[in-house]
């Protein structure tokens, strides 16, 4: 069921293209992709791992455009699991050095001790005194 999920993100990518194609505003947004870069070997990291991993080999899957057929049982139980800490920990280490800048990100949250309103219109709430 591998093929889903490459499918699911693969129509995430095209509704994302779609609304920045189509936005009409003149809002400059940055997805700030080179942050973000630590996602792709995650993914293919932990697709390898399920392709070559042990479980649920009586109902095999497949990737309908590649031709691939899995799960393969070459990763028993065990080194499967020393397999996804090991990526787990190298891609936690390649995201924290291509984070964002402390003030880049700061200025994207704002204030994190400033309380704000629920909407835009919403005034400003006072704590009940019981």
């Amino acid at each position: 069921m591998v093929w889903k999920l490459i499918a699911a993100i693969l129509i995430g990518f095209a509704l994302l293209a779609l609304s920045t194609a189509t936005d009409s505003t003149a809002r400059n947004l940055s997805l700030d992709w080179r942050s973000a870069v630590w996602l792709w070997p995650y993914l293919l990291g932990m697709g390898a791992i399920s392709y070559f991993s042990s479980f649920d080999t009586r109902t095999p899957s497949s990737v309908p455009l590649l031709g691939l057929h899995g799960p393969r049982n070459g990763l028993t139980f065990g080194w499967d699991i020393l397999a996804v800490a090991l990526l787990s920990l190298v891609i936690y280490a390649f995201a924290i050095l291509s984070r964002l800048p402390a003030e880049q990100a700061l200025d994207y949250i704002g204030d994190p001790t400033v309380e704000e309103p629920e909407g835009i219109d919403a005034p400003a709430r006072r704590p009940r005194l019981s």
